[in-house]
Parts: structure tokens; sequence; C-alpha cells
């Protein structure tokens, strides 16, 4: 039999407390599922994520790397060529395994091809996405870290060229000279 963990309000609140410059839909969209799913641990933001369940959900960063982006709302062009590589690597490994059947390391993900679908149904049905993605700018593109299958269904359907995607966009903050 599973265990399933029992996540109180108040593990949500104190993943809130440590995000206070994230907008709340960010959070809400990125954030909160995970610590609904896994719970909230952490003693300090320093602490590594390294081994925990929340890893994958932070891209093995550690808490301050997220906390002290800056965020806003914009959209991005789905064109590859604005995307980190391993952003463009999973949208086409979520396209290989969703639509051809292909053994991807999406196919890991326990929902990947439902969420897949759902996406591609709202989509074709509303010509836009359900809700904005989650990015970060990096100097080699911007790397969704949530939204992988909402950008896949775009590009599957065709999606491109003029088309924007809404995104929340992070960004470190600048550095003042001394």
């Amino acid at each position: 039999m599973c265990k399933t963990r029992r996540v109180s309000a108040e593990d949500v609140e104190r993943a809130r407390q440590v995000f206070t410059k994230m907008p709340e839909e960010v959070f809400d969209l990125w954030i909160r599922p995970g610590v609904e799913e896994h719970g909230w641990s952490f003693l300090s933001t320093p602490e590594p994520l390294t081994g925990n369940r929340l890893q994958r959900l932070c891209n093995g960063s550690s808490l301050n790397d997220w906390i002290v982006l800056d965020w806003n709302l914009s959209s991005l062009p789905v064109t590859e060529s604005i995307f980190h590589p391993q952003t463009v690597a999973r949208a086409e490994a979520i396209i290989g395994h969703c639509v051809r059947n292909e053994q991807t390391a999406t196919a890991n993900l326990h929902d990947t091809k439902e969420r897949f679908r759902a996406c591609a149904s709202f989509i074709e049905i509303n010509r836009r996405v359900p809700q904005p993605v989650i990015a970060v700018g990096l100097p080699m593109g911007f790397e969704i870290v949530d939204g992988n299958h909402r950008l896949a269904a775009l590009v599957h359907l065709g999606f491109g060229g003029s088309y924007r995607i809404p995104a929340w966009l992070g960004f470190a903050p600048k550095r003042r000279p001394n």
C-alpha cells in the first residue's frame, strides 16, 4: 500500500514566505503543487535541494537561486532559437513519446501523455494555452521550468512563427558596480 504524505496549510505558507518576490500566480502554478505533493521541510534558504524530492522542481538549483529572481509577465515567440537547448530537447522528447510512442526521458512521468493531450486539446479549441508558462532567462536562452507540455503541444500543432506564448519570466537581479 502506498503511503501518502499529509501536507498542511502551514507547509504551503512556509514555502510562500520563502518566495516573497515571486508573484502569486507563479507560486500557485509552479511551487504550490510540489509543496502539496511533497511537503516543505526546508529550514533555511541556502539548504541544498540535492537528494530532495523538490530537486526536479527547482532544476537542481538552491533555493537562494530562485528567491532572488525578478519576475514579469510577458510573452515569448514560439521559435527554437529563443529557448534553452534543454527546453527544446524536453519539448522534442514529449512530442516523440506522446505522438510517436518513442521511449524518451519523459516516459518516466506517469501522466505525460494525458498532460500533453489535455494541452493540445485545449489549444486546438481555444487557440491559446490554458495558462502562462514559467521560464527563467539564462545565457543560452529561456529555460521553461513549468509548461513544457504546453510548449510541446504548441509546436506539435504547428503554432510558431508569429505566435507568442504568455510567459512569466524570471531574471537574476542585475549586479550594481561597486
